[in-house]
């Protein structure tokens, strides 16, 4: 697992299945990913994203405006599903099904997470 930025460990935690959350760095709101990398090809049919929680300050540090990325043969990242992810979400979780029409394999996917609701220089985007 990479990411584009981190605060602290937060991308260790997002990775080992017990207290997972990420964190960017200090003011890095804005074109932000996590990438999975797999030994083995997989078909990627959801994304299910745990929101930092229903609070104002929680909601404004969700991302806004996402895609599901994967990287195709010759090594370029390509554009797998937009969506967005409302902000105040209640439920602490956006789930987003993928048409079966974008349905490949792929052995490296990421999260690329283009803004959040708010910004200030001070802001960091989470996902929990």
């Amino acid at each position: 697992m990479r990411c584009s930025s981190q605060f602290g460990d937060s991308v260790y935690y997002l990775n080992d299945g017990l207290s997972s959350y990420w964190v960017s760095a200090v003011g890095e709101v804005s074109n932000q990913w996590i990438e999975y990398i797999y030994k083995f090809p997989v078909i990627v049919t959801s994304v299910r994203i745990g929101l930092p929680g229903s609070d104002k300050w929680s909601s404004d540090c969700a991302p806004k405006d996402c895609s599901l990325e994967g990287m195709d043969t010759g090594g370029s990242w390509v554009n797998v599903h937009k969506f967005q992810i409302e902000r105040g979400n209640s439920s602490r979780w956006h789930e987003e099904l993928l048409p079966e029409a974008v349905w490949r394999s792929y052995r490296r996917v990421r999260l690329f997470m283009k803004n959040q609701h708010h910004y200030s220089s001070q802001d960091r985007m989470v996902l929990s």
